[in-house]
């Protein structure tokens, strides 16, 4: 699937902001693939195809004689931002922002310049609304959110009934779940 790279809530796990276990490998490409869900070799793969100039944020990772790329933290917990369906869900994905918050390789810089090069408006409405409704410490980063805002809407989690509109992030959200 070159070029490609293990993220979401496989790189999440590797990187330490999930102790949960997925079955499922994922694996983000830039090459246009038929199946999405595959196995090889007794291996579950979910592999999602992203725009080519959305591959970037990778760390060369060794296991045994295998080189693979897997997304660093920052790109990890944006690309789960921005396909919340790769992180678990939305739950998972508060649970991942969470642990990259109160872990050593947060980077508030990186996240901010990956994000603007990733250019999803909808990245940075998930990300200020989950920063504000669970981790108000990180103000800094949830004004720089407001400030980059987009017109359209966006749904917190788009595999979810969002029947809630938040206006202050152009973001529908579950009934269930947040006081917004």
């Amino acid at each position: 699937y070159s070029p490609g790279y293990i993220g979401g809530w496989s790189a999440a796990h590797y990187w330490s902001l999930t102790e949960q276990l997925f079955n499922t490998t994922v694996v983000l490409t830039a090459k246009k693939v038929k199946k999405r869900d595959v196995f090889v070799h007794g291996d579950r793969f979910l592999i999602k195809t992203v725009i080519p100039y959305l591959m970037f944020g990778t760390r060369e990772v060794r296991k045994g004689s295998l080189k693979m790329e897997v997304s660093d933290p920052s790109k990890t917990v944006l690309d789960i931002l921005a396909y919340p369906s790769i992180g678990g869900g939305y739950r998972q994905v508060i649970e991942i922002m969470g642990n990259y918050l109160d872990s050593k390789n947060k980077n508030i810089d990186l996240l901010k310049q990956y994000a603007v090069r990733m250019d999803n408006g909808s990245v940075y409405k998930r990300m200020g609304f989950i920063l504000e409704s669970n981790f108000s410490s990180e103000s800094g980063l949830i004004k720089y959110c407001a400030n980059k805002l987009t017109t359209g809407l966006a749904r917190l989690d788009p595999d979810l009934e969002c029947s809630r509109l938040i206006t202050k992030w152009k973001l529908w959200v579950p009934d269930h779940g947040f006081a917004g």
